[in-house]
């Protein structure tokens, strides 16, 4: 299964980085593979989106495959958007 590279640019970098700052760890326990990836500075996170109306949205840091958090409302917005678009 491939996963999406999301690159990175000066357009989208804010709502990547609010996107990891905003959000909370989470007990949620996901069992399919992440549809996206980013890397900010030296970090790597897996994403994942559930679409569709009341979906939620996650991420995951690759130096800690053990917790998984939720994305904000507006945080999963905004990234919602951004995948739509690309």
């Amino acid at each position: 299964r491939e996963i999406k590279k999301i690159e990175i640019t000066n357009d989208n970098e804010s709502i990547f980085r609010r996107a990891v700052s905003d959000s909370t760890k989470t007990t949620v326990i996901v069992t399919y593979y992440p549809k996206y990836q980013f890397s900010i500075d030296d970090e790597t996170y897996y994403l994942w989106l559930n679409e569709g109306e009341g979906g939620d949205g996650f991420i995951l840091n690759t130096k800690d495959t053990f917790t998984l958090y939720t994305l904000s409302e507006s945080s999963l917005s905004e990234i919602k958007e951004l995948t739509r678009v690309n």
